[in-house]
């Protein structure tokens, strides 16, 4: 129920901007923690760039193959929210 009021509540925010952190790393994506509102959204891993990441399930990191970029728990990112799922009480978000 609580994940479905928070979507509820951040769908009248598609389209804006917030600062988070990394909160969680997966082999698809990484898990954004907003600061202002403490609601979690998945930035997935096709959004994060035009290289193929590879997932370091020991080091809590995706790194970039050819770039080198790295996503690592606790990092600092600035997202947008793009999509709000009801249903599946989901938030989509994309680097901004």
């Amino acid at each position: 129920m609580e994940n479905w009021l928070k979507c509820y509540y951040m769908r009248d925010h598609v389209g804006k901007t917030f600062s988070g952190s990394i909160t969680g790393v997966t082999p698809f994506g990484v898990f954004v923690t907003l600061d202002e509102y403490f609601v979690d959204g998945l930035v997935h891993i096709s959004e994060l760039g035009r290289d193929y990441f590879q997932f370091d399930a020991a080091r809590h990191m995706l790194m970039g193959e050819r770039t080198k970029k790295r996503w690592r728990l606790a990092d600092r990112m600035t997202v947008k929210l793009v999509r709000v799922d009801l249903e599946s009480r989901k938030i989509d978000l994309v680097p901004a």
